[in-house]
């Protein structure tokens, strides 16, 4: 949203300004205060009509639409949601107005290396797919969406936000496309100012964008951000069978790759148009992601109405973002600190409406942070960096508990601090060290200025300062997989240390498919050292909810049960050995005891239930 509102300064009403720049001797706020003008009426129509139809859709899913009355009719949208529908929400959480603005100028200011990352897209379904979602799809964990209209609200409203972004960008792209000249302009210009280098081999981590830094590092933080993030989990739990979901993620990624290309596409156009007069170098703008803008405005403005579709797209990008995070807000005070850590039970009838107040309140502490964070200054950079930071960690905890079995708790926790406090040495460092960002030449020689013209030229892409520790000099795009790997190796070697889990005692649906398969495939020899049983998962244990004797099932539980069925979990069993686990979700699971391979001196087992407060059954199988 923060980003959305810069963008108002730059509206113009002057139409037809010619490719070279005017230039005065003011400073670059000077400039940029002489583009301070408001919209026109056409432009103010097309933003209020987006911003009222997405309030609209939450409205009519919160007040009119099928009643919701418990958790999971709101925060899950009682798992009935389309596949497209939910993809396309998907694909809106992680279009930001970050890139709807940097993604340009990447282009412009360093080519289209960056644009690799596209690779990583198409390697995280198959990863998500197999290895991850199908713990979370047997769990069926449950947490907080949205204010208005839970689930279906936020889902349908991001599929019409995405739809307003999508056809902003296609009529800039067009507009702009013909105003140059046509692509094959833009793509000769391209070719010969060095922006069209993807395959850059540099194996050095310090190097900025390279093809590994792009294309592995991307993909470990692509990974985390589909598997190790709520807002993420909870949409893939919109739906009801995992085939669903896995083709929303091929749907999802097919939209990233589109956003992500219509971007580079249009960077390269503003390389075409500011060939000759660089806006940054200049002194027109201070900014690099204001380059976009200032072409919209200055350039297609004599549309009325373009510049307004143009800023309710970027609107629509922040919107999607503003409202994953605020449901991962509300989730982790509904579930991991009242249910979790303060053990307050939310009662069932009144859940939907716990949900929208306390998403409410994370709303508008978040609207109040804007005021604080737009005055941080330098700082903000180090914030940009912390979903990779901060992703790679989670990541890093998710694969410790769901590939590698003998890690305990002590190993997670550790493993997690011990991680947080690399990558965030390697990113505070950074900032620190305020390494210069490596760019292609630009030139001010086409700008009438009283000043002398320069022609602006950068060294190789790299990141050289030998008086900067190492650390301190690695891409950002390494953090999330520096992240995960230092939080595995840590975890695993504190859980060695204080003391191994029996993976006979974890219960299989905590565990990947892949990881069981790979297990029961072992030699004996090998299964006897890793203390994994002779056929892993055969006691079926389950890993969610156990159900008491004598309760009976709501409504949520019995929902949850059959979509946890239906993935190949094994919800809860009635047997009374098994009496805990359905208290608490978020921190953690109780061990269950197995049952003997081969009870001594016994042809069955006895299981005895307590079935009525005043009699004893016995059930022998």
């Amino acid at each position: 949203m923060c980003y959305a509102v810069s963008l108002l300064p730059f509206v113009s009403t002057t139409p037809n300004i010619p490719t070279t720049q005017k230039i005065d001797n003011s400073t670059s706020s000077q400039n940029e205060t002489e583009l301070e003008v408001l919209f026109h009426w056409e432009d103010y129509s097309v933003l209020a009509a987006m911003l009222i139809i997405s309030c609209m859709i939450g409205a009519f899913y919160g007040y009119f639409g099928e009643k919701q009355t418990t958790g999971d009719d709101f925060l899950l949208g009682g798992s009935s949601m389309g596949t497209f529908p939910m993809a396309m929400s998907l694909g809106a959480s992680f279009v930001t107005a970050i890139e709807l603005l940097g993604n340009p100028a990447e282009m412009y200011m360093a080519g289209a290396q960056f644009w690799m990352i596209c690779i990583s897209f198409v390697l995280v379904v198959p990863i998500a797919s197999q290895l991850y979602l199908p713990v979370f799809m047997r769990l069926r964990l449950t947490s907080c969406y949205e204010y208005l209209g839970g689930m279906k609200a936020v889902i349908m409203t991001d599929s019409f936000q995405t739809a307003v972004l999508i056809g902003s960008l296609t009529v800039v792209l067009a507009m702009s496309s013909a105003q140059v000249g046509g692509f094959d302009v833009v793509w000769d210009h391209a070719w010969r100012t060095n922006r069209l280098r993807f395959f850059d081999m540099n194996p050095d981590p310090t190097v900025r964008h390279s093809f590994w830094s792009v294309v592995i590092g991307g993909t470990v933080y692509w990974i985390s951000m589909f598997c190790a993030n709520q807002a993420s989990v909870q949409k893939y739990l919109s739906v009801e069978r995992i085939a669903q979901v896995r083709l929303a993620l091929w749907i999802s990624a097919a939209s990233l790759i589109s956003v992500y290309s219509v971007n580079f596409i249009t960077g390269a156009i503003l390389a075409v148009h500011y060939a000759d007069c660089d806006p940054i170098l200049a002194g027109v703008i201070s900014a690099s992601d204001r380059l976009l803008p200032l072409y919209v405005v200055k350039q297609l403005g004599a549309a009325r109405g373009v510049a307004g579709f143009f800023v309710a797209g970027i609107f629509a990008a922040s919107l999607g973002t503003v409202a994953s995070a605020l449901n991962s807000l509300a989730a982790i005070a509904c579930q991991d600190l009242a249910t979790g850590l303060l053990g307050i039970t939310l009662p069932e009838e009144k859940g939907a409406t716990i949900a929208r107040w306390v998403c409410l309140g994370c709303g508008a502490l978040s609207f109040g942070l804007v005021f604080a964070v737009e005055r941080l200054g330098p700082v903000l950079q180090l914030a940009l960096s912390f979903n990779g930071m901060a992703g790679g960690v989670a990541l890093g905890l998710f694969s410790l508990g769901m590939f590698c079995p003998w890690a305990n708790a002590k190993g997670a926790v550790a493993g997690g601090v011990i991680g947080l406090l690399v990558v965030a040495a390697a990113g505070g460092g950074a900032q620190l060290a305020q390494l210069p960002m490596p760019r292609l030449p630009t030139s001010t020689e086409g700008c009438v200025s009283p000043f002398n013209n320069t022609h602006l030229t950068i060294g190789p892409n790299e990141n050289r300062d030998d008086e900067v520790f190492w650390l301190f000099r690695v891409s950002y795009l390494w953090y999330s997989g520096l992240g995960c790997l230092v939080t595995l190796v840590a975890g695993l070697i504190v859980s060695v240390i204080t003391g191994t889990m029996n993976p006979a005692q974890v219960p299989i649906d905590l565990i990947s498919p892949p990881v069981v398969k790979l297990l029961n495939s072992l030699p004996k020899k090998i299964k006897s050292a890793l203390k994994v049983p002779t056929r892993l998962g055969s006691e079926r244990r389950r890993s969610s909810s156990v159900r008491p004797p004598s309760v009976a099932d709501d409504k949520d539980t019995r929902r949850r049960r059959r979509l946890s069925e239906l993935a190949g979990g094994v919800f809860y069993s009635d047997a009374p050995t098994l009496t805990r686990g359905y208290d608490n979700f978020a921190l953690g699971f109780d061990i269950e005891k197995p049952l003997p391979d081969n009870p001594p001196n016994a042809d069955c087992i006895k299981f005895e239930c307590n079935m009525d407060s005043s009699l004893q059954e016995t059930s022998t199988c």
